[in-house]
């Protein structure tokens, strides 16, 4: 069957069992013209149950029948299902195998940001140590403040979201000069509040 369409096949069988088309179609329960159409090929997605049944009508066993709707790709709807349920079972698996692949390149490249930070601010805070003790000390204990809460770390990760590096020294001071002047702003009103409170 080389090189053969199932409809020069099915015609050729036809001949081979003396049957004209639209007896053939008659006994299958279809129109005259559906047997003659099948062989000229225009009917695209042919029904594998209609086909199944030509075939055993020509003589064919089923076995013979299926292997034949098999080899020209004419599926059932059973079959159908199974190879879109397959397909999509490979595709999510697929997609999950990507997914993971991407994800575990993510966390190496956190993992080595993450240790290139630590090394630097090791660096820096020895060196602020050297210099201003003190200073170093405060910043270290305000950072393990807020990192010691999850909500306090949220603004830190999301703070540092920014690109700082991209400003300028005077857009940085600039910054700083707000964050200051607003931090100071709120600490007051707190300590109003709470002097109001004990009163």
């Amino acid at each position: 069957m080389n090189n053969l369409s199932f409809g020069k096949e099915l015609k050729y069988l036809r001949k081979q069992a003396g049957i004209p088309s639209k007896v053939l179609s008659k006994k299958v329960g279809k129109a005259v013209t559906y047997v003659s159409q099948l062989e000229r090929e225009l009917i695209k997605n042919p029904s594998y149950d209609t086909c199944i049944k030509i075939l055993l009508e020509l003589g064919l066993d089923i076995t013979e029948a299926e292997k034949m709707l098999s080899y020209f790709d004419i599926k059932s709807k059973e079959a159908k299902e199974a190879e879109y349920k397959s397909t999509l079972m490979q595709d999510r698996e697929n997609s999950w195998q990507a997914n993971s692949d991407y994800y575990v390149k993510k966390f190496e490249q956190i993992e080595k940001s993450k240790s290139l930070f630590l090394q630097l601010a090791d660096k820096r805070f020895s060196t602020l140590g050297q210099y201003d003790n003190s200073k170093a000390n405060k910043v270290l204990d305000n950072l393990n403040k807020i990192l010691n809460s999850e909500e306090k770390s949220d603004f830190f990760f999301s703070l540092f979201e920014n690109d700082f590096s991209k400003l300028n020294l005077t857009e940085t001071e600039l910054i700083l000069r707000k964050i200051d002047k607003d931090y100071k702003q709120i600490v007051t009103k707190k300590i109003i509040e709470e002097m109001d409170g004990i009163e």
